[in-house]
């Protein structure tokens, strides 16, 4: 048996869901998808969507990843359990990052990987988040008190930008109550 034989009967013994590319990938010795390359092609599909909220956040993600792993070169492989233990523990002791914002990074993580499965760059055997449990802890808001609105609408400054900011932080202040009580009694301007 060539050694070709013997490579695509040992990975369809380990991997019995291979897609056809990725055998013909490993026959030919191609190198193995980039974690982080793939990460950049699904963070410019929210840019083109015009999701910029989204592009910005993740793009920030693997920023934090790239600055962790030291290098660009980060195989789907390298990315195990055992890596994003070590990857959540840089970012709690290092970073001082809570566990929300580690939940959010892990959820990016994992549909970059739901994405490379869609694209048959990867297998669903190669996922680490099926062994991951992403875990979040429950935080509370705080809002101002009337008191402390009443305290910011009369405040005044010489300064004209302390005053922008000032209108800035009550119109979204106003608007945050709006959003929690039901508006009644609105004029709609259809024709602006």
């Amino acid at each position: 048996m060539n050694k070709y034989h013997q490579l695509v009967l040992d990975e369809e013994t380990k991997n019995t869901a291979l897609p056809v590319k990725r055998l013909k990938e490993k026959v030919l010795g191609v190198n193995e998808y980039n974690f982080l390359t793939v990460a950049h092609q699904l963070i410019a599909t929210y840019l083109e969507r015009g999701n910029i909220g989204t592009y910005d956040k993740t793009k920030s993600i693997v920023n934090k990843l790239s600055k962790f792993n030291q290098s660009t070169n980060l195989s789907f492989a390298d990315v195990s359990v055992k890596y994003l233990e070590k990857y959540r523990s840089y970012c709690l002791n290092t970073l001082g990052n809570s566990i929300n914002t580690i939940a959010r990074d892990f959820s990016f993580f994992r549909t970059v990987f739901n994405y490379a499965i869609r694209q048959d760059l990867i297998t669903e055997n190669e996922n680490p988040f099926h062994k991951i449990k992403i875990t979040t802890t429950k935080t509370s808001r705080e809002y101002l008190s009337m008191e402390e609105i009443n305290l910011i609408e009369n405040y005044y400054s010489g300064n004209e930008r302390l005053n922008l900011f000032r209108d800035i932080i009550l119109l979204q202040t106003h608007c945050k109550q709006l959003k929690r009580q039901p508006i009644s009694g609105c004029i709609i301007l259809d024709n602006l």
